[in-house]
């Protein structure tokens, strides 16, 4: 029996404003870094460790990717959630590659703002991907 679940939730703070293009087709598609940032507690003499502090790319498409683009900037707490993908590709002949969270869910939280899923748009969806849950990601990480 195969079991897989491949859905991340993160929240942190955006380093800097989120970018914008658009694919061929007119599809819109935002990608922006998030920094989490976590105690890392005390030294055996009490004193404070540094914290540390993991950077996640984050990849958000359709009319969620065009919202989050103008009211997100560099600072903006955002909690995000999605599966996570591995992307590679070949630059001047060598092989590149990297991991990040496809945003299906994004929370906007200063100010507090939600972005939806329009269940009448298909705006989560990136060509080429092929999706065998239905769900949706509110369903998927309790939003």
């Amino acid at each position: 029996m195969k079991f897989s679940i491949n859905e991340t939730w993160i929240g942190g703070n955006l380093t800097k404003d989120p970018e914008i293009r658009h694919t061929p087709s007119g599809a819109a598609v935002t990608t922006m870094r998030v920094a989490i940032n976590e105690p890392a507690g005390k030294k055996k003499d009490g004193e404070e460790r540094e914290e540390i502090t993991t950077f996640v790319d984050v990849e958000v498409w359709g009319k969620t990717a065009e919202y989050v683009c103008d009211r997100a900037r560099k600072g903006t707490a955002v909690s995000v959630c999605g599966p996570l993908r591995y992307q590679t590709w070949k630059k001047d002949g060598d092989m590149r590659s990297k991991t990040f969270v496809w945003g299906r869910r994004i929370k906007v939280l200063n100010p507090l703002q939600t972005i939806a899923s329009n269940p009448g748009v298909d705006n989560d969806v990136p060509p080429k991907q092929d999706e065998e849950d239905n769900r949706t990601a509110e369903e998927k990480c309790g939003f």
